[in-house]
């Protein structure tokens, strides 16, 4: 699942400031879990909670000024869709958020 903008959104969504504590109160009252208190699984996949918050995250991104979100070592980025612009990126073995979801 992923998101694509307008390009004045875009602009707009990464000039602001995201309020990545609101939405980080909205999962916790939505999934029952604060997203902080997440661990890391044994590796990720389709159905566990994390995946669940990151969707959400980026379903919500527009209402919550968010710009990325990154579970795992897989990373959603704000884009109006075209030019190249991927769904999900892999940031590689070397970055994991151990079970963490990160709003940015």
């Amino acid at each position: 699942m992923t998101c694509w903008y307008d390009a004045e959104t875009v602009e707009s969504l990464t000039a602001g400031q995201p309020d990545v504590e609101g939405a980080q109160e909205e999962m916790a009252r939505v999934f029952g879990v604060d997203p902080a208190a997440l661990t890391a699984a044994e590796g990720t996949s389709t159905g566990d909670l994390g995946w669940a918050m990151a969707l959400w995250a980026v379903a919500h991104a527009q209402e919550y000024g968010l710009t990325s979100v990154t579970y795992g070592n897989q990373q959603w980025r704000i884009s109006d869709g075209v030019d190249g612009a991927a769904e999900w990126v892999s940031l590689g073995e070397v970055t994991d958020t151990e079970g963490r979801v990160v709003l940015g």
